[in-house]
């Protein structure tokens, strides 16, 4: 019975520790399609629901060419820097930069993670708003 508990300890132990992991790969969205009907848009009424839909969660985003933007979310003593490309059928958002968040070899602060996971499901929710539009 001893030998159980502490096969159990030494697991719960184990997996307290993968739960306390802070890093983890960098979270990017690649070509996220865009709803039927909003494709019928020009990019640049894409673009400005994205720049909407990131102000939700205080991304500050502006346009730095066609079909290509910038989001900038400062919180606290960490910034993370996306780009976002905005093509006829698709969207992605990149990682570009950081402060106080990556950890190395490719990993990053999963609070970032959340934060690019939001700002998807924001732009996704407002592209569906703006082709029930049409």
């Amino acid at each position: 019975m001893t030998r159980l508990l502490l096969l159990v300890a030494i697991a719960a132990g184990l997996f307290g520790l993968a739960a306390c992991n802070r890093q983890q790969p960098i979270f990017e969205v690649v070509n996220s399609p865009l709803p039927f009907e909003a494709k019928q848009y020009p990019t640049e009424t894409i673009a400005r629901h994205i720049i909407v839909a990131g102000a939700q969660h205080n991304w500050e985003i502006r346009q730095i060419g066609v079909g290509h933007l910038k989001g900038v979310l400062n919180l606290r003593q960490h910034v993370a820097v996306v780009d976002i490309f905005v093509t006829a059928d698709s969207y992605s958002i990149r990682y570009s930069n950081e402060s106080n968040l990556k950890t190395g070899d490719g990993t990053i602060h999963k609070q970032y993670n959340a934060w690019v996971r939001n700002l998807d499901r924001d732009i996704r929710t407002h592209l569906r708003v703006l082709a029930t539009r049409i």
